[in-house]
């Protein structure tokens, strides 16, 4: 059953939470990474256009606020959205281990070494130090606020919030569906 006096709570939450700085995103991304090289972005940024969001419930829509219509950068929603993939791939039989290596299921250009696992990947313990579109692991800035390592840490050793490393679990994510 859903608590509607509790949705609406957080509708009017969401739609009071603006990021200030968003409708110019260039230079906001630039603010945020200007303390590291290899942060020039690949790919588009689109100006953020606020607050926005839809709740569906067993199919039906049942709120939305913003311009739900409006393609928007999504930063660290991003590994939710690959976390929900990876759970139906398993769902469905494409991924029954996540203990497997991710170099044996699936075919990628590039060596992650046998040790290295959906799971690793998944929980962002992967330790991986490669560069994937240009940009090397350790690169990544949030990695090292973290307490995360710039250097290549045994999988399974260390965490590190690091979109390097994320790109890399969609990028097998995507391997992994064929599409």
């Amino acid at each position: 059953m859903v608590n509607v006096p509790a949705l609406r709570d957080a509708v009017g939450r969401a739609e009071r939470r603006p990021t200030a700085g968003i409708d110019n995103m260039a230079a906001f991304h630039a603010a945020q990474v200007a303390d590291r090289s290899h942060r020039e972005v690949v790919g588009p940024l689109l100006p953020g256009a606020g607050p926005n969001g839809l709740v569906s419930f067993r199919g039906a829509i049942i709120a939305e606020w913003g311009d739900v219509d409006r393609p928007e950068m999504c930063f660290s929603v991003t590994k939710t959205v690959l976390s929900a993939v990876a759970g139906a791939a398993f769902d469905r039989g494409l991924l029954p281990d996540v203990h497997a290596p991710v170099e044996t299921t699936v075919d990628l250009p590039l060596h992650l070494g046998p040790e290295l696992t959906w799971h690793h990947l998944l929980q962002q313990t992967s330790g991986w130090a490669g560069q994937l579109w240009g940009k090397p692991a350790y690169a990544d800035v949030q990695s090292l606020r973290d307490g995360g390592s710039a250097t290549y840490a045994a999988p399974g050793s260390e965490w590190a919030y690091n979109d390097v490393r994320v790109n890399l679990l969609a990028l097998a994510l995507t391997a992994l569906w064929r599409r």
